[in-house]
């Protein structure tokens, strides 16, 4: 039978549901989760989602553990606020990251490493890390490749890691900006990076913008980049 996989992007979820108001507190979580196929699923394979008992009882434990964890990531990320220990606000970047379809670890990450004296070489690599960017491939052979392309990029990567996605994003990313051919399955892939890292982009500028009250140079280098992918996505 077809599993729910809910539980491993419960966090997203949750945000979403908070930011649109179906969820305004604790409480409604829990009605939120019995209207999902997750839950109808649990007492049907429990061992498959770790539940140690069908029971009421043990239900009710594993949805109010797994609302408490999922909460206190988004409190910690400063994407919600929690009031009176029950009611749950949205904030600023838990906006962002349901308006753009971000995870929310994306948000933290961009939080914590930009700031008015982010220069590009540095932003790229934020872009690159974007968990969106796990489903690049690596295929057999194409460390080689990427290896070459490195040295022809504008900015160097420290510590390359050529089996690696946010790597191999980082040299496509940068290939497009330079104009730098690449064999058919690179060009595949490029397009696919750039398709994310247009709304991936702007979710940085945002989040700069709240972060910061004046356009800051990584805003500018940001809304340079996303032009020029968008430029290309119209051709």
């Amino acid at each position: 039978p077809v599993e729910s996989h809910l539980n491993h992007f419960i966090v997203d979820h949750i945000n979403a549901e908070i930011v649109s108001k179906t969820i305004e507190n604790k409480q409604d979580c829990v009605d939120w989760m019995t209207w999902t196929f997750f839950y109808r699923r649990l007492t049907k394979n429990p061992n498959y989602y770790n539940l140690q008992g069908v029971s009421g009882t043990d239900i009710n434990d594993y949805l109010s553990e797994l609302i408490e964890n999922s909460v206190e990531e988004l409190e910690q990320g400063k994407l919600i606020s929690v009031e009176e220990d029950v009611d749950l606000q949205p904030l600023n970047l838990g906006i962002i990251a349901s308006f753009y379809y971000l995870k929310y670890t994306n948000i933290d990450v961009f939080q914590k490493n930009l700031n008015e004296n982010t220069k590009m070489k540095k932003l790229l690599e934020i872009i690159a890390l974007a968990s969106e960017f796990d489903i690049v491939q690596i295929r057999h052979g194409e460390e080689n490749i990427l290896k070459q392309l490195s040295t022809e990029i504008n900015y160097k990567i420290e510590k390359p890691h050529f089996n690696e996605p946010d790597t191999k994003t980082n040299i496509l990313l940068q290939c497009h900006f330079s104009r730098i051919p690449l064999i058919p399955d690179f060009a595949y892939d490029q397009r696919i990076i750039l398709e994310h890292a247009i709304r991936i982009v702007q979710a940085m500028v945002d989040v700069i913008t709240v972060s910061y009250t004046h356009l800051t140079l990584p805003t500018i280098y940001s809304v340079q980049i996303s032009v020029v992918a968008v430029s290309l996505k119209k051709k």
